[in-house]
C-alpha cells in the first residue's frame, strides 16, 4: 500500500512538473532605437531562469527564428565618395551574410543618401522604410523619395524585388489597400490631393506597432517631380494574417494595461497569456499575467532612446530550453 501511494505521488510530481514546463513562455524581441539620430538594433531574449524571468541572452543586430533555423538580419551602410547606402540583408546565422555594393560606374558624378530602416521583421518577411536623396552631374534636377516596402528574407541579400501585398493576403489584401488609400485621399484637401498620387502601388505597404498590435500601413507617393519628398500614410483596414505576423493577441486587452501602466506605448503577451511585456518610452516591464490585475513586474529593463519592438517571436513549452541553449550561441551579454 505504500508503496502504491509513494508511487502515486511520483506520478503526481511528475505531471505538476511537466505540466509546469509546458506552461512556461519565452520571448524573443528584436528592438530599434536611435543613437545621434542613426538606427540601431539588438536582440533580447527573456525566458524563465532560476525561478523567475531574466534577460537570458543579449546581443547586436537581430536574431530571427525561421523554419531553417535562427538567421540575422541587418543593414549594412557603404559609402564610395559622395553616395552612401543602405543595403538591407539577411543570412542563415552559419553562413557569411551576401550584402550589395555599390558599383562606381553607376555613382560616378553623382551624390545621394539612400537610407533604409527595419519597421518589423517575421519568419519570413521583413518591412523597410526606405528614403533616398541626390543628385547627378548634368540631371535636370534632384530627387528626393520616401516609400514603404516589404522584401522576403530569403532575398533580401540579393537585389530583392519588393513584394505586393497580394503576394502575401491575395486579393483581399489589395482591395483593403484600395479601401484605405481611397477613404485617406478623400479626406485630404485640394492642394495635399495634387502632390499625391491617387492610386496606391500594391508594393506601398509596411507594417508599424500601435497599442499593442501590428497594423497594415500603405503610403501614397508623390504625384509629380514639383512634388517630391511628399508623401502619405494611411491604415489599411485588415488584420495582418498569422502567416505574416506569427501570434499577435494581445492579453489583456489595451485598456487593462493603460489602466495599470499610463504611460504604456506598447504591449505583447505569449500565446499562452501566461506572460505580458509592456514598454513605456524609457523602460520595458515584464509582467506574470493575472487575470484580475497586473501586479509588480517582475522584470524591469531600461530601454534607449526611441527604442520600440520591430520583433516578437515567442516560444512556449519544451521550445523555450531549445531557444535558451540556442540563442545562447548567437548572442551574448
Amino acid at each position: 500500500m505504500r508503496g502504491f501511494i509513494k508511487f502515486c505521488s511520483i506520478v503526481i510530481i511528475m505531471l505538476v512538473l511537466s505540466k509546469s514546463q509546458a506552461q512556461e513562455s519565452g520571448v524573443l524581441l528584436g528592438l530599434r532605437f536611435f543613437r545621434n539620430d542613426e538606427p540601431h538594433y539588438r536582440t533580447l531574449w527573456i525566458a524563465p531562469q532560476n525561478g523567475t524571468f531574466e534577460v537570458v541572452a543579449e546581443g547586436k543586430g537581430l536574431l530571427v527564428p525561421r523554419k531553417s533555423g535562427f538567421w540575422r538580419v541587418g543593414i549594412e551602410r557603404e559609402v564610395y565618395e559622395n553616395w552612401e547606402e543602405d543595403f538591407p540583408w539577411a543570412s542563415p546565422v552559419e553562413k557569411v551574410p551576401v550584402i550589395q555594393e555599390i558599383d562606381p560606374e553607376e555613382v560616378e558624378e553623382c551624390e545621394a543618401e539612400n537610407r533604409s530602416i527595419i519597421l518589423f521583421v517575421g519568419n519570413d518577411y521583413v518591412s523597410l522604410e526606405k528614403e533616398s536623396s541626390g543628385y547627378c552631374k548634368g540631371a535636370a534636377h534632384p530627387w528626393c523619395s520616401f516609400w514603404l516596402e516589404v522584401s522576403s528574407l530569403d532575398s533580401l541579400g540579393m537585389k530583392a524585388k519588393c513584394v505586393p501585398i497580394s503576394a502575401v493576403m491575395d486579393t483581399a489584401g489589395t482591395q483593403a489597400m484600395q479601401r484605405g488609400a481611397k477613404s485617406y485621399y478623400a479626406g485630404l484637401d485640394d492642394d495635399k490631393k495634387e502632390s499625391l498620387e491617387e492610386a496606391p502601388n500594391e508594393c506601398g505597404w509596411g507594417l508599424i506597432r500601435r497599442k499593442g498590435s501590428w497594423v497594415l500601413r500603405g503610403r501614397l507617393v508623390y504625384s509629380y517631380e514639383v512634388f517630391r519628398g511628399q508623401y502619405g500614410d494611411y491604415d489599411i483596414p485588415m488584420d495582418p494574417p498569422a502567416s505574416l505576423v506569427s501570434h499577435d493577441n494581445l492579453y489583456p486587452s489595451w485598456d487593462v494595461i493603460k489602466k495599470a501602466v499610463p504611460d504604456a506605448i506598447d504591449g505583447f503577451s505569449s500565446p499562452l497569456k501566461d506572460l505580458l511585456v509592456v514598454l513605456t518610452r524609457t523602460k520595458m516591464l515584464v509582467f506574470i499575467n493575472n487575470e484580475e490585475e497586473l501586479v509588480k513586474p517582475v522584470l524591469e529593463i531600461e530601454l534607449n532612446k526611441r527604442e520600440s519592438a520591430v520583433m516578437i517571436q515567442w516560444a512556449t513549452g519544451n521550445y523555450v530550453d531549445r531557444w535558451s541553449e540556442e540563442v545562447k550561441k548567437f548572442l551574448s551579454l
